[in-house]
């Protein structure tokens, strides 16, 4: 005989679950730790907005600290998961250290967010190219061309794919 506590019952709340909203980030000064945290200090009171973040993020990969960079752009990417731009520099540092693979998927999510944002395009051609994936890199290119013919990196790197 089958116990009715054994039988199925699915949970209601979980249909609930997806419809939630996330809440709206203020990122704190310490999460997560910073490499070089003192070139990240504000009062303990203040709170740092995503445009803060990316400043910081843009600063450290000038500076060559390509580690700070990422995690200043990943907290911007928690408030702001649909911006291009932040995918694009993510990408950038990324490239810089070498993490060809992680780079690709950060300019796939910025193209994914805006598709005609031809740098990216360009940028993912470059390194599909540097994977050694030819056929996907003229492609890339073609679609930076499609969006704006006249851009001349798109030109100059599709050329030397040819």
């Amino acid at each position: 005989m089958k116990d009715e506590s054994d039988e199925s019952s699915e949970p209601e709340a979980s249909a609930t679950i997806f419809k939630k909203e996330a809440p709206s980030l203020t990122l704190p000064l310490q999460s997560p730790p910073l490499t070089h945290p003192s070139s990240f200090i504000l009062p303990p009171s203040e709170q740092w907005t995503v445009e803060q973040w990316q400043t910081a993020g843009c600063e450290a990969a000038e500076a060559g600290d390509l580690e700070q960079a990422i995690q200043a752009f990943r907290l911007c990417l928690l408030e702001r998961p649909h911006d291009p731009e932040l995918h694009f520099y993510l990408a950038e540092a990324h490239y810089r250290q070498g993490q060809l693979e992680a780079a690709t998927e950060r300019y796939y999510a910025g193209v994914e967010c805006d598709d005609h944002y031809m740098e990216a395009w360009t940028q993912l051609g470059w390194v599909l190219e540097e994977r050694g994936q030819q056929e996907a890199a003229l492609s890339a290119f073609g679609v930076a061309l499609e969006f704006h013919p006249e851009y001349p990196d798109a030109h100059r790197h599709k050329a030397n794919e040819m």
